[in-house]
């Protein structure tokens, strides 16, 4: 007998039910469900590649008990650093410190000199600085919410309007103005101009000046603001240690810091594949992927901060449960079956659950039992408005997923605008937004955008 859990929310009642174990992944598979024989899909996934066995031995003693003390100390050295320089130094800083992935120690410190420079007029410090300088000052003040315009770049331009050629020899300013392109909005067409320009000059660079000329390579592969964060952080450190004026407080704080982090994240990765196991989906679900850990990572890549830890400990298991619903509606499950679990998603009527196919009873159960232990979390004020938007963003993705079904069943061929129109919410976007949102304690308020794409039609 398989027990589902429903702690908390009285609205809820324990069901026990009797687990079938699904059919093995290949191409068809015949079986009886209420009494019509249906054939079910398979997409033949590969099976899980990690040893998750290794994986929840990970050790590591940069922890807070060992560490933390030194790394307070290191912090304040910093912030004293700050303060001791000239605006046009405090950008390269805060540069510095962005990249080596210590930005958000001091979030309250840079938005506070950020805003001083824009108070003050960015223009003065633009005008003591290069091309690269610029670049940094102008990411930064994107990156944080400031408005600044393309316009700041005028300065590079030749009588003509386009980009001085003089700018083509200097790499550093180039690179910089590549990176720099990518945080445009719509519109802006100097901007567009800049990579045009920057990828022009950068593609041609001369591969002796072996300092630059990786860095070059790289970015034009993948440029920063498309990027994995802790993953650039990782490379960087490397870098920086061999850097010309490097600091030592700012190394020894990165390399403590990120070692810390990553702790941190390996204890939720262990947390998360002894839930995962604990489901024994493997078994029950047989036909769903099993990628726990690259939900995990995907959840790292969205928020890392150990600050945020609820993040890190639900939204692995929310990608996971993504990902089996995804595979009943996209492979296994009959468009009837498909439509029962849509209704009753929709409906949120746990008692309706007998109607259900023993697969699907599971993968309902479960995330039933999701939502709740979340609400635990959730302020008591907020509790029982937010549980309803958490059900409502489940149900708008299986409805997104439904009609996607309803196309393959149907052989529609939706048009480009009916697509994107079903899409945006089909991809998980607003589910996982949501529950971010959520789970960072910034409970959504009636008048974030987030509030109203979980709101009733």
């Amino acid at each position: 007998m398989f027990p589902f859990r429903f702690p908390v929310m009285s609205s809820f009642q324990l069901i026990k039910t009797r687990v079938v174990t699904s059919p093995t992944n290949t191409s068809t598979k015949s079986c009886t469900s209420h009494k019509h024989a249906i054939v079910r899909r398979s997409a033949n996934y590969k099976p899980n590649q990690w040893d998750l066995a290794s994986i929840q031995t990970l050790k590591s003693h940069y922890t807070e008990e060992e560490y933390g003390s030194l790394v307070m100390k290191l912090k304040e050295e910093v912030r004293l650093l700050f303060d001791r320089i000239e605006p046009l130094a405090q950008v390269r800083l805060i540069h510095t410190v962005k990249r080596l992935g210590l930005g958000y120690h001091f979030e309250k410190e840079i938005n506070g000199l950020l805003n001083a420079m824009l108070s003050s007029g960015y223009d003065k410090v633009v005008q003591k600085s290069g091309l690269e300088d610029t670049a940094v000052l102008f990411m930064l003040l994107r990156q944080y919410g400031f408005m600044v315009s393309e316009e700041i770049f005028n300065d590079f331009k030749d009588d003509d309007g386009c980009f001085a050629e003089s700018l083509s020899q200097d790499v550093k300013g180039l690179l910089g103005l590549y990176q720099a392109s990518y945080l445009s909005f719509n519109g802006d067409k100097t901007l567009d101009e800049a990579r045009e320009f920057a990828v022009r000059h950068l593609k041609v660079l001369d591969s002796s000046i072996s300092t630059l000329a990786r860095e070059v390579s790289h970015a034009l592969d993948l440029p920063s603001h498309w990027s994995l964060q802790r993953l650039q952080v990782r490379r960087y450190i490397d870098m920086y240690e061999i850097e010309e004026g490097m600091n030592n407080t700012l190394l020894s704080l990165a390399k403590l810091d990120f070692n810390m982090v990553q702790h941190i994240h390996q204890r939720e990765l262990i947390n998360n594949i002894c839930w995962w196991k604990s489901l024994n989906h493997g078994k029950s679900l047989s036909f769903a992927r099993d990628r726990i850990l690259e939900c995990f990572f995907v959840a790292v890549s969205i928020i890392f901060q150990p600050q945020f830890k609820s993040c890190l400990e639900w939204l692995p298991k929310i990608g996971a449960l993504i990902v089996t619903l995804d595979d009943i509606y996209d492979v296994y499950g009959s468009f009837g079956e498909l439509e029962i679990l849509t209704g009753i998603i929709d409906r949120w009527e746990t008692e309706e659950i007998e109607n259900l196919p023993e697969y699907m009873k599971i993968c309902f159960a479960t995330i039933c039992n999701t939502v709740n232990e979340i609400a635990n979390n959730i302020e008591e004020d907020d509790q029982s408005e937010i549980v309803c938007r958490l059900k409502k963003v489940w149900a708008d993705l299986c409805n997104s997923f439904l009609l996607e079904a309803k196309w393959h069943h149907t052989k529609y061929m939706p048009t480009f605008t009916e697509y994107l129109s079903n899409g945006w919410i089909s991809v998980s976007g607003p589910l996982i937004l949501f529950h971010v949102e959520v789970l960072s304690r910034q409970a959504p308020k009636k008048n974030h955008w987030i509030y109203w794409i979980a709101v009733e039609d």
